[in-house]
């Protein structure tokens, strides 16, 4: 099966620049906004970049991201805008953690971004592109200098994959902290689990739009084998996790109380030399 391995992190500036961070698969990085006074705002454009081993019995449908305010007290997440490049305008999602005065730390939210093409099996993969999940938009506040280089945000991302028709047979591995779709008749994933000492799909295939479905978590590996009659499932693979810290820089009356202060003690020094050149 085929694991992206690399995650594209573009930050949005203010001024007509964007920084591009890429990192491997299990590699935490750490991603620092400009620096920000308090109510500033900035744009973080996050896309998947298509690298590694192709393997066509599945398409891309989409995205996982858990998102966790870690500090609340210098961030909000203002909204939240999936931006597939499927042609479709995806809606923006407003105050995902509630208003920026009640945003709660400690609360971690999985957001789920489904490709339009999702449900004709996915869309092909193509090694060396960019493949836009979602914007965040954030607010800073409380700015304090001090606070420089913390971790604000904790970000985890999955990638959605259909099971495409047209393969006799096959296998899918999963990983623990990997995800299947299933009904809500099935709530373990030793339900799975056939007499023949295999994990076998589920017969009823959900969309990804079902209500009554949710997503099932593998709480160990497993291997799934699939017939040709087994097709259109989902599964989600963990990708990476991100970090976002926010800079700060120092408020406008603290900057010219020392201003004011470093003026004082040269006009200090100057009477001295005057003084004593007297």
């Amino acid at each position: 099966m085929m694991r992206v391995r690399w995650l594209t992190v573009v930050i949005g500036l203010a001024v007509a620049m964007a920084a591009t961070t890429a990192f491997g698969q299990g590699v935490v990085t750490d991603i620092k906004t400009r620096p920000m006074a308090d109510s500033d705002t900035t744009t973080i454009d996050l896309a998947i970049h298509m690298e590694g081993d192709v393997n066509w019995n599945y398409g891309w449908a989409g995205a996982r991201v858990q998102i966790h305010i870690l500090d609340a007290t210098e961030v909000d997440v203002d909204g939240i805008t999936p931006t597939l490049s499927d042609g479709v305008q995806h809606p923006t999602i407003p105050d995902p953690f509630g208003p920026r005065s009640a945003n709660s730390e400690s609360v971690a939210k999985m957001f789920t971004v489904v490709h339009s093409g999702a449900w004709a099996s996915g869309i092909d993969i193509t090694g060396s592109v960019n493949q836009p999940v979602m914007d965040l938009d954030l607010h800073a506040k409380n700015t304090d200098p001090a606070n420089n280089s913390d971790v604000d945000i904790t970000l985890k991302f999955w990638n959605i994959w259909h099971v495409r028709q047209g393969y006799s047979s096959d296998t899918v591995s999963l990983e623990p902290s990997d995800y299947i779709w299933v009904t809500s008749n099935i709530q373990d994933i030793e339900q799975l689990h056939t007499a023949q000492s295999e994990y076998r799909w589920p017969y009823e295939k959900p969309r990804l739009d079902d209500p009554a479905a949710h997503w099932l978590h593998v709480p160990f590996p497993v291997i799934f084998h699939q017939t040709a009659s087994q097709y259109s499932n989902y599964f989600a693979t963990f990708l990476n996790t991100a970090t976002i810290g926010i800079e700060h820089v120092p408020e406008p009356t603290g900057a010219f109380l020392m201003i004011g202060g470093i003026g004082a003690l040269a006009m200090c020094r100057r009477s001295r030399r005057r003084r004593l050149a007297s």
